[in-house]
């Protein structure tokens, strides 16, 4: 068994310091044969100098005449009492169980614990049966609920009905990775193809005569008017000019009439 060696220990009630996790990694240094005396020594070097916890082993704990581990436990727990977890009601379990899912992305990866390559669906259900356990759920009444939250390709592959947890989370446990991964790409190939139904369909294309029938109604049927505006048939009558030649060209002389008895 390896042996966790036991960190500085503080005392001052810092983020991440526990109690009882300290005490625990110094016992594991001891053997049968560590005794009392050497125990209570040995445990005061890991108290950081200068911390709080040195100052208590310095001075209040010669004063206790602590000689045994056992004293010596009891007298340290009073100064640092053990953390107290907060106990969840059963409907507080029920939300973490519920709420502790598995995505389709998730599914066929690798993920490591604690140095240990596992998939992804294998992890989650060994947590869920542990939730499981913490409700306790004993008659599998909330198995469906979480059954009905599994991504698609698990689903898939499980399909009897179970009464219990165990049984349940074996069924998944024993899909084989192959299996699944061949099954997200069935529901891949499905989920393209529901995809192209629902595209909406293209406008249909118009008949030869459509775009014939469209240029025709933009087309006006009345007289195009001239580039340039004609001229009326009044205004293209010359206007008369008088003849600069009139009066060179003798003009021929009136015959007048012959006198009347009254001119005689």
């Amino acid at each position: 068994m390896t042996t966790i060696p036991a960190t500085w220990f503080h005392g001052d009630g810092r983020n991440g310091e526990n109690p009882g996790n300290f005490i625990k990694q110094v016992e594991q240094g001891f053997t049968e044969k560590t005794t009392d005396a050497h125990k209570i020594e040995k445990v005061g070097q890991f108290f950081k100098s200068g911390s709080p916890a040195e100052s208590w082993y310095d001075t209040d704990l010669i004063t206790t005449a602590t000689t045994t581990w056992k004293d010596f436990k009891v007298a340290y727990f009073k100064k640092w009492p053990k953390l107290k977890p907060v106990v969840k009601t059963r409907a507080e379990k029920i939300i973490t169980l519920q709420a502790h899912r598995l995505t389709e992305a998730e599914v066929a990866k690798k993920v490591e614990n604690d140095g240990v390559e596992e998939w992804a669906y294998v992890r989650w259900v060994n947590r869920a049966q542990i939730l499981a356990s913490a409700v306790p759920d004993t008659d599998g009444m909330l198995i469906e609920g979480v059954r009905k939250d599994l991504p698609r390709s698990v689903a898939s592959l499980v399909t009897g009905s179970y009464a219990t947890w165990t049984d349940f989370c074996d069924a998944i446990r024993q899909i084989r990775p192959d299996n699944l991964t061949r099954a997200q790409e069935s529901d891949a190939h499905l989920a393209a193809v529901e995809k192209e139904l629902r595209r909406p369909l293209p406008p249909r294309s118009s008949s030869p005569t459509t775009t014939i029938r469209r240029m025709m109604d933009r087309t006006s049927l009345s007289t195009p008017r001239s580039l340039f505006n004609a001229i009326p048939f009044a205004a293209q009558v010359p206007t008369q000019i008088g003849n600069t030649f009139q009066g060179r060209i003798p003009q021929p002389a009136t015959q007048r009439g012959r006198p009347s008895n009254a001119e005689r």
